[in-house]
């Protein structure tokens, strides 16, 4: 073949309580190729240096065939199956940053429609098989957007900017999916299937910093979503019904509320902090590099800082802590008139027993 048709994503076999290389592969050998339709399984240059839940570098492959009418039933109409084509070659590069997913559509050619929907197809399936089998410790890792909503091509040619290694690239990004098609020279009588293997790890030098940072944002949005819980449980506190579970409440809530404080200060010095790691990798990814095709996504998934969301907290927080406040001031207000009243009837109880 001279041309090749691929998807880009993040779909990492993970293995529960892993605690080295060779676990995690002894156990996702064994789990993928319990798969019928999972064949061709390797394991290339795989480090045994071990990151905690992943390998520092190499690459996992396998092919696997998904029948269109298979596609079909785990798409749900919400994206089509990819016509003509029914095996996949997956490979996953493991870099010190992230992980990243080359899905090769085999058969596809620049011509090819939608090949990034394999990476859905592909995700889908294997989640499937993995849930089929007894006592599976393995998993499927995925990071969002999951594809890189792009459809990639490599063929012969000349594109709009060097790429490096003998390639050169051109990206029409549109509203939808957008295209990157990578060219190589024929002239030079390069071989297409290392000039794929070429383009695989550059790409994954340059995405590994993109799903890092994607892992980055979604450990703020957690983050921030658990901060939505705890102020929607001191929201509900404040509707007790009953005298005495509205001053137990008014009284207690102090604690919390300064600690719902100190969270939200922590959060905000967390992001802060995170933002210069977030920006270095931005810099080394591109450091040396003329071509810098997808800078702008990983800027995007760096300056979602969720600024709205803190301001929405803090003004929320604001009100609980002002409510609270003065609620203190009328319980604390009516106990210093009950205590008047009491004092009044007692003085006046005491004069009229000496009256008598």
């Amino acid at each position: 073949m001279s041309e090749y048709a691929f998807a880009v994503g993040h779909l990492v076999p993970m293995v529960a309580d892993a605690t080295s290389t060779n676990h995690w592969r002894e156990s996702v050998e064994k789990q993928l190729n319990s798969i019928p339709s999972v064949r061709d399984l390797s394991f290339r240059k795989i480090s045994d240096r071990w990151l905690g839940d992943r390998p520092a570098s190499g690459i996992l492959s396998f092919r696997v065939t998904i029948p269109e009418r298979v596609q079909n039933e785990l798409c749900l109409s919400l994206w089509p199956a990819i016509k003509g084509v029914e095996d996949f070659i997956v490979e996953t590069w493991f870099e010190s940053l992230s992980s990243v997913t080359f899905i090769t559509c085999v058969g596809g050619d620049s011509e090819l429609s939608d090949p990034s929907n394999a990476v859905m197809s592909v995700r889908e399936f294997i989640l499937r098989e993995l849930g089929k089998l007894e006592e599976s410790d393995v998993t499927l890792q995925v990071l969002g957007p999951s594809p890189f909503h792009t459809d990639f091509y490599l063929s012969p040619g000349k594109g709009k900017s060097d790429y490096g290694e003998g390639l050169s690239v051109t990206l029409q990004k549109s509203r939808g999916y957008s295209r990157c098609d990578f060219f190589y020279d024929a002239t030079l009588e390069a071989d297409p299937k290392r000039m794929l293997f070429v383009t695989f790890s550059l790409l994954a030098r340059e995405l590994s910093g993109y799903y890092y940072l994607v892992g980055c944002r979604n450990s703020r949005l957690e983050h921030l979503n658990d901060l939505d819980a705890e102020i929607q449980e001191q929201v509900v506190s404040l509707e007790p019904s009953g005298l005495i579970k509205y001053v137990r409440s008014t009284v207690s809530m102090r604690h919390p509320l300064n600690a719902l404080r100190l969270s939200l200060l922590k959060a905000k010095l967390s992001f802060v902090q995170t933002a210069r790691g977030e920006k270095e990798v931005i810099d080394l990814t591109y450091s040396g590099r003329e071509a810098q095709v997808f800078r702008s996504q990983l800027e995007s998934e760096h300056s979602e800082r969720y600024s709205d969301e803190i301001e929405n907290f803090e003004s929320i927080l604001k009100m609980l802590e002002d409510r609270n406040s003065q609620d203190g001031q009328r319980i604390a207000s009516f106990f210093v008139a009950l205590v008047g009243v009491i004092v009044g009837s007692l003085l006046t109880a005491t004069l009229r027993w000496w009256a008598t």
